[in-house]
């Protein structure tokens, strides 16, 4: 199968919870996935070029120049195109 494998959903939501914590100086437990990045945790366009770089070091997956990674305004539609990505990563692997 590939040698890479992606992750669940709920295992891409918990290190984006991390990972937005950290990059945004918030406490995790506000990094909740209803939580809106910049109304609820403040973030900025600065914050935005962090996490955007965070999210590619961290997973591995380009979100630059991809429209719906600028208009996900939650936690959990951050995570949803996450997983998703990595889902077609995996799915890629697979084939071929």
């Amino acid at each position: 199968m590939g040698g890479r494998t992606y992750m669940e959903r709920e295992e891409v939501l918990g290190r984006l919870q991390q990972l937005c914590a950290t990059v945004l100086s918030v406490p995790e437990a506000a990094v909740v996935p209803q939580a809106r990045l910049a109304a609820d945790l403040g973030a900025d366009s600065l914050d935005f070029v962090e996490l955007e770089v965070a999210v590619q070091d961290t997973f591995g997956v380009a979100v630059d120049g991809d429209e719906r990674w600028r208009k996900a305004s939650t936690v959990a539609e951050v995570a949803d195109l996450l997983a998703e990505s990595e889902a077609s990563v995996g799915a890629a692997d697979v084939v071929g």
